[in-house]
């Protein structure tokens, strides 16, 4: 898998990016009050790595929780465009083919990951015992599904 993002943030990170965001839905002190509003973060991650989403024309943001119960898979699949996915709970261990075999990539809550559009196949495991949960941010376009069913390779032969 070729995929250089890593974990890098602590717990510790994660609350305080969530207790920033929070604060920054009260708004500046100049600004005008929000009234009728509440705000909730539904998920805080650390994306190490740098994202580049090309919006050349008009995209369809799509935003998914996915809750995979211990000893489920998302299914083999890829998408038809960029994505960003948080874990919420629990941990994502993501598998991939490459020329190195079938290669595992284990992100734990707070974390956050991107895909490319045109990916190879992967597939998100539970190999815990608690739900993992994660949110996903397609930016489609075109049409495209935010996710596409695809066959298991052969290098990942009885994984997921």
């Amino acid at each position: 898998m070729r995929r250089t993002r890593r974990l890098v943030a602590a717990t510790a990170a994660v609350v305080l990016m969530a207790a920033g965001m929070a604060a920054l839905s009260v708004g500046p002190a100049s600004g005008t009050a929000s009234s009728g509003q509440s705000v909730a973060v539904v998920a805080a991650g650390h994306l190490p790595d740098r994202l580049q989403v090309d919006t050349r024309g008009a995209i369809d943001v799509v935003t998914l929780q996915v809750t995979i119960d211990p000893g489920g898979t998302s299914g083999w699949h890829s998408h038809g465009g960029p994505v960003v996915v948080t874990v919420v709970s629990g941990t994502a261990t993501l598998y991939e083919a490459s020329g190195k075999g079938c290669v595992r990539e284990d992100v734990p809550a707070g974390g956050a990951f991107w895909e490319k559009r045109g990916a190879p196949p992967h597939v998100l495991v539970n190999q815990g015992t608690e739900p993992t949960v994660v949110v996903a941010t397609f930016f489609l376009s075109g049409g495209a599904a935010p996710v596409i069913d695809a066959s298991r390779p052969a290098a990942c032969d009885g994984i997921g």
